[in-house]
Protein backbone atom coordinates (compact mmCIF):
# COMPACT_ATOMS: atom_id res chain seq x y z
CA UNK A 1 0.00 0.00 0.00
CA UNK A 2 1.84 3.50 -1.25
CA UNK A 3 0.61 6.89 1.08
CA UNK A 4 0.44 7.60 4.50
CA UNK A 5 -1.77 10.41 4.05
CA UNK A 6 -5.90 10.21 4.88
CA UNK A 7 -6.39 7.70 2.12
CA UNK A 8 -3.55 5.87 2.73
CA UNK A 9 -4.26 5.13 6.45
CA UNK A 10 -7.95 5.14 5.97
CA UNK A 11 -7.34 2.01 3.38
CA UNK A 12 -4.61 0.48 5.80
CA UNK A 13 -6.50 0.28 8.50
CA UNK A 14 -10.04 -0.77 6.62
CA UNK A 15 -7.44 -3.64 5.13
CA UNK A 16 -6.64 -4.49 8.66
CA UNK A 17 -10.13 -4.44 10.23
CA UNK A 18 -11.25 -6.96 7.37
CA UNK A 19 -8.61 -9.39 7.27
CA UNK A 20 -7.88 -8.66 3.75
CA UNK A 21 -4.11 -9.18 4.26
CA UNK A 22 -1.94 -11.17 5.75
CA UNK A 23 0.96 -8.74 5.60
CA UNK A 24 1.25 -5.03 4.79
CA UNK A 25 3.66 -2.82 3.65
CA UNK A 26 3.50 0.92 3.77
CA UNK A 27 5.18 2.55 1.74
CA UNK A 28 5.28 6.67 2.01
CA UNK A 29 7.49 8.62 -0.12
CA UNK A 30 7.98 11.65 1.64
CA UNK A 31 9.07 10.77 5.29
CA UNK A 32 8.92 14.73 6.50
CA UNK A 33 5.42 14.43 6.12
CA UNK A 34 4.80 11.48 8.16
CA UNK A 35 7.14 12.82 10.80
CA UNK A 36 5.23 16.28 11.09
CA UNK A 37 2.11 14.68 10.81
CA UNK A 38 2.82 12.75 13.72
CA UNK A 39 4.46 15.15 15.48
CA UNK A 40 0.94 17.36 14.84
CA UNK A 41 -1.09 14.61 16.67
CA UNK A 42 1.26 14.54 19.64
CA UNK A 43 1.42 18.56 19.57
CA UNK A 44 -2.22 18.78 19.53
CA UNK A 45 -3.26 15.97 21.08
CA UNK A 46 -5.46 14.55 18.88
CA UNK A 47 -6.03 10.98 19.85
CA UNK A 48 -5.98 9.96 16.31
CA UNK A 49 -6.00 6.39 15.03
CA UNK A 50 -2.93 5.85 12.47
CA UNK A 51 -1.06 2.60 11.97
CA UNK A 52 1.83 3.32 13.69
CA UNK A 53 4.60 0.59 15.34
CA UNK A 54 5.13 0.05 18.79
CA UNK A 55 6.36 -2.64 21.10
CA UNK A 56 2.97 -5.12 21.95
CA UNK A 57 3.79 -7.08 24.92
CA UNK A 58 0.82 -9.41 23.94
CA UNK A 59 3.43 -10.51 21.20
CA UNK A 60 6.71 -10.06 22.40
CA UNK A 61 7.59 -7.64 19.80
CA UNK A 62 7.12 -4.11 17.95
CA UNK A 63 4.44 -4.19 15.19
CA UNK A 64 2.67 -1.72 13.38
CA UNK A 65 -0.90 -1.50 14.24
CA UNK A 66 -3.67 0.75 14.10
CA UNK A 67 -3.19 2.62 17.25
CA UNK A 68 -4.45 5.98 18.52
CA UNK A 69 -2.04 8.73 19.48
CA UNK A 70 -2.24 11.57 21.38
CA UNK A 71 0.03 13.63 23.68
CA UNK A 72 1.16 10.61 25.50
CA UNK A 73 2.27 9.29 22.90
CA UNK A 74 0.40 5.96 21.95
CA UNK A 75 -2.74 5.68 24.32
CA UNK A 76 -4.21 2.67 22.82
CA UNK A 77 -3.16 0.16 20.55
CA UNK A 78 -6.47 -1.60 18.10
CA UNK A 79 -6.17 -5.42 17.65
CA UNK A 80 -8.40 -6.04 14.66
CA UNK A 81 -10.20 -9.34 15.07
CA UNK A 82 -8.24 -12.39 13.33
CA UNK A 83 -9.14 -15.71 12.42
CA UNK A 84 -7.32 -18.20 14.59
CA UNK A 85 -5.15 -19.06 11.16
CA UNK A 86 -4.70 -14.89 11.05
CA UNK A 87 -2.92 -14.62 14.58
CA UNK A 88 -0.70 -17.67 14.10
CA UNK A 89 0.34 -16.04 11.50
CA UNK A 90 1.26 -12.36 13.44
CA UNK A 91 2.85 -14.97 15.75
CA UNK A 92 5.10 -16.44 13.93
CA UNK A 93 5.80 -13.21 11.94
CA UNK A 94 6.71 -11.74 15.03
CA UNK A 95 8.62 -14.52 16.05
CA UNK A 96 10.95 -14.02 13.30
CA UNK A 97 11.13 -10.29 13.74
CA UNK A 98 12.62 -11.08 17.06
CA UNK A 99 14.92 -14.00 16.41
CA UNK A 100 16.13 -11.36 13.11
CA UNK A 101 16.84 -8.75 15.93
CA UNK A 102 18.63 -11.16 18.19
CA UNK A 103 20.84 -12.67 15.25
CA UNK A 104 21.60 -8.68 14.22
CA UNK A 105 22.27 -7.95 18.19
CA UNK A 106 25.23 -10.70 18.20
Amino acid sequence: MIGAGAVGRACLISTIMRGFAQEIVLVNRDRNMVSARIAGIVSRDERTVIPIGSYNPNYGGTLSLPGVVGRQGIVQILEPEMSEKGRRGLERSTETLRSAVSQLMK
